[in-house]
């Protein structure tokens, strides 16, 4: 079976860290895994939630599906990130500097629970926005981390919004890297969409825009479709 797990963190408790263009964001990208007919269930976490209430969802979710053959695992994220102590962290509504483990979900944890899955190929789609401070969508610090990370899975694509001197945008509206993934699919001439087909997109739609540089990393064969059009 297939299953996805979709996280949208626009809201936060300090309104200086809201990002207005993630609400949207994740709207748009549970409609576009939706009408790909593929996946057998979509967790979908948004709004303002706290680490404690996303933990537990996670868990819950990912016990459901222990027993199961799990051919893929989409996992996509849009919200801040921080890279503190090489150790990448997706932040939560809450988030507090000096409760970091409680309030943040790390990569390393997130990893933890998608192996006891075991799925042949695991997609993570990262849209970590940046708040001018500390909270990053950096890449390249970070890039060794997470190419060790693809050694846990069989076969996998990561596909990060930014490189690590650099800042990932959006407006009011929209991030600029969730929407161009969701315009690959929507303006792709072939009936099957690779995941390859979404990253030469993407590469191609940044190229006159280089103060934002996405960047993948694969470790498949270039031929797993994402869906059928």
């Amino acid at each position: 079976m297939n299953i996805a797990i979709l996280i949208g963190v626009a809201d936060y408790f300090s309104p200086t860290l809201n990002l207005p263009g993630c609400h949207n964001d994740i709207a748009m990208m549970d409609n576009l895994v939706k009408n790909t007919n593929k996946y057998d269930s979509i967790l979908l976490l948004s709004d303002k939630i706290e680490g404690s209430t996303l933990k537990v969802k996670l868990a819950e979710y990912i016990n459901k599906y222990k027993a199961e053959d799990i051919d893929e695992l989409f996992f996509y994220f849009t919200g801040h990130g921080d890279f503190f102590n090489n150790e990448f962290y997706y932040i939560l509504a809450d988030f507090d500097v000096k409760r970091r483990s409680q309030t943040s979900l790390s990569n390393t944890e997130l990893d933890e629970l998608f192996k006891s899955l075991s799925p042949t190929l695991l997609v993570k789609v990262v849209d970590a926005c940046h708040s001018g401070i500390n909270y990053i969508k950096n890449i390249t610090e970070i890039d060794k981390y997470i190419k060790e990370t693809t050694n846990h899975f069989k076969k996998c694509y990561f596909y990060y919004s930014s490189l690590s001197s650099q800042s990932s945008f959006q407006t009011e509206n929209y991030s600029y890297f969730t929407l161009s993934f969701a315009n690959a699919v929507k303006n792709s001439i072939n009936s099957e969409v690779r995941y390859k087909d979404i990253a030469t997109y993407i590469s191609d739609d940044f190229i006159d825009f280089p103060e934002q540089t996405p960047f993948f990393i694969t470790q498949a064969d270039f031929t797993e479709i994402f869906c059928t059009q």
